[in-house]
């Protein structure tokens, strides 16, 4: 996902954290890439709500973790998508029967069925009482100006269009296991700092766009087909800021490109200095005022930046499509903002009972089970200053625990006025009861 060969070209300069080096941020994630994820490691038809399971333990472990998330919706995907969604949803809803008439009809950029999806996802995060916000187009764009805004701390996803939209931080491969290696304990990101990346290679939100136009994105198939390498080789040779200005010349400018390939293929010069003759090793050279060897070095270099470009340009301009891609360099480059205010928007207050009654109805979770998985995201909202509609508070401490070595207390909670009285069934009890009556 996102521009083909980016993540390779930003590996190296990738740092891997473990998760409490995040604590305190507020991280925007695009949720269908963790939807799509979920989809995509079973058969659809088989598990069909897996996505809701992992969305839950995944949201619930960054919540303990003190990590603030604001999860962001898909709005209607630009029409240059419209080809990738076709091929994607073949493979995310290969279990579910097509709508009649959907072989003959293009595919709908509305994403009225990945919508519903989404609906039950921003149910399930509202029920436990995390932030989401709907973006007019590609989540990772809202995520990517969100942080570009510096609305949140950094983007999770696993698309490197971020970085094209304008993201300054984005975390990759985001886990929770223990073993992530690296050193790294109870999960980890791998961490991509667009500030340190332009530092250490020269590789800019320009670059990256131009990227996308040479070898492809999720929006086209690139005009060079899969010379990543070629590419990645020539964008090097070429400052940040001139790069699309020079994409452009190859079009507007045909004269000097077909100078440069006169000069580029002009028979008898010297591989050092580029001047007349093929003896200057032994004889020098006139022109660089030597007896032995030539003073300017590297003509041979020169003459192979040259070709690769000449290269590239040919490919482009016969591959049969516009290049450069009005419409994908304005998708990137020259999207309309959003003006969203985070501090805003009201956090939703966590629900046992809706959280309940949803995993129920989808997952068929018991209801004793929901309260046991929801507990610690509920205790956690009630330790807070300022609760709004309290309906449990600790009661008192049982016992010290070191889970994993963490030093913790077992808290014994009350049912305050009696909200959640015949939640579990009776034939779910064992003899031990999970909240106490403050009165007891």
């Amino acid at each position: 996902m996102g521009i083909k060969g980016l993540w390779t070209v930003l590996s190296p300069y990738s740092e891997k954290k473990s998760l409490h080096e995040i604590r305190g941020e507020t991280v925007a994630i695009d949720l269908s890439g963790w939807v799509c994820d979920s989809q995509n490691v079973t058969e659809y038809h088989v598990q069909p709500k897996l996505y809701l399971r992992n969305l839950f333990f995944r949201t619930v472990y960054l919540v303990l973790a003190d990590i603030n998330p604001v999860f962001v919706l898909e709005g209607d995907a630009p029409e240059l998508k419209r080809d990738v969604m076709a091929a994607r949803n073949a493979i995310q809803f290969r279990g579910a029967a097509p709508k009649t008439g959907s072989r003959t009809n293009k595919p709908s950029v509305t994403r009225n069925r990945f919508k519903g999806v989404l609906r039950e996802c921003e149910n399930l995060l509202k029920s436990m009482g995390v932030q989401c916000i709907k973006g007019s187009g590609e989540a990772e764009a809202t995520c990517a100006m969100l942080n570009s805004q510096g609305l949140v701390d950094a983007v999770i996803s696993q698309d490197s269009d971020c970085f094209a939209y304008g993201a300054r931080r984005v975390y990759r491969n985001f886990s929770v296991s223990t073993a992530a290696g690296a050193g790294a304990m109870q999960g980890s990101v791998d961490c991509y700092d667009a500030a340190y990346m332009y530092e250490s290679n020269g590789f800019g939100r320009n670059k990256m766009v131009a990227l996308a136009l040479l070898c492809g994105s999720d929006y086209n198939v690139g005009a060079c087909g899969s010379s990543i390498n070629t590419a990645v080789q020539f964008l090097h040779t070429v400052p940040e800021s001139d790069i699309i200005p020079r994409l452009l010349s190859w079009v507007l400018d045909p004269a000097q490109f077909e100078e440069r390939s006169r000069w580029a293929s002009a028979p008898g010069r010297c591989d050092r200095c580029g001047h007349v003759g093929r003896t200057h090793l032994r004889n020098g050279c006139p022109v660089c005022a030597t007896h032995r060897g030539c003073t300017d070095l590297g003509h041979k270099s020169k003459v192979a930046e040259v070709k690769r470009e000449l290269s590239l340009r040919s490919r482009a301009l016969s591959c049969g499509i516009p290049f450069p891609e009005p419409k994908v360099m304005k998708e990137f480059l020259h999207s309309t903002e959003e003006k969203i205010d985070i501090d805003s928007l009201k956090r939703p207050v966590p629900s046992l009972i809706q959280f309940t009654k949803l995993m129920k109805g989808k997952l068929d979770w018991s209801e004793r089970y929901c309260v046991e998985k929801f507990l610690p995201v509920l205790t956690k909202w009630h330790l807070q200053e300022n609760v709004p509609s309290r309906t449990i508070k600790p009661i008192t401490i049982k016992k010290k625990r070191s889970p994993r070595g963490v030093p913790s207390y077992e808290v014994l909670w009350g049912d305050i006025d009696g909200s959640y009285d015949a939640l579990i069934p009776d034939d779910q009890f064992d003899g031990k009861f999970l909240f106490c009556d403050e009165k007891i």
